[in-house]
């Protein structure tokens, strides 16, 4: 008997372990609604530990006011359907900033079938849209647009006479140059 429960703690930390090592967000909820578990990615995202979610409801922290009805009936459907379901919300974070998470959830049946799970994974939208861009090869495309575009204001600047249009000018280089700089940035980040 001991060994049978020494493996189960085994697979359960293994779990832990493999679940904290993945980008994705990971909460398991009871059938109720509390929380059981989330992985470091979202303690990274939202600013909580585990310690500061366990047994709470994720609709009366996590989710802006908005959104906090619809996911207690999102939830509700879902242990009463066990249909997986799939969505966008958005999450406030422990410093008040929000988050886009594009999420997938499904229940998940105990060994006796008495008790149940829910898992819900998800990711945040902005990195979701970056990876399926591809970004660093749009961003090259880009970045040589704004290039074209800045030389092409640095030109125009000498063709016109106001102190007006030298102002609005200006301001195009300074965004263009804005804007390739997030470009480098993203890229940076992403590779």
């Amino acid at each position: 008997m001991a060994l049978e429960r020494f493996d189960i703690l085994t697979f359960n930390k293994q779990t832990k372990n493999i679940m904290d090592a993945v980008s994705s967000l990971v909460v398991v909820m009871d059938e109720d609604g509390r929380i059981t578990f989330i992985n470091q990615a979202c303690t990274d995202i939202t600013g909580y530990c585990f310690s500061d979610v366990e047994g709470r409801y994720i609709w009366d922290f996590l989710f802006c006011p908005d959104y906090a009805a619809g996911a207690r009936r999102a939830f509700d459907d879902l242990i009463s359907t066990h249909k997986p379901c799939h969505g966008k919300t958005v999450w406030r974070a422990r410093d008040g900033t929000s988050n886009l998470i594009s999420w997938s959830s499904q229940v998940i049946k105990g060994a006796s079938d008495d008790k149940m799970s829910v898992i819900a994974t998800g990711v945040g939208v902005s990195q979701q849209a970056v990876a399926a861009l591809g970004i660093d090869g749009i961003a090259h495309d880009f970045n040589n647009l704004l290039t074209v575009i800045i030389g092409n204001l640095e030109i125009l600047q000498d063709y016109v006479k106001a102190p007006e249009g030298h102002a609005l000018i200006g301001d195009a280089i300074i965004s263009a140059g804005q804007g390739a700089r997030l470009i480098e940035s993203l890229c940076r980040n992403n590779g």
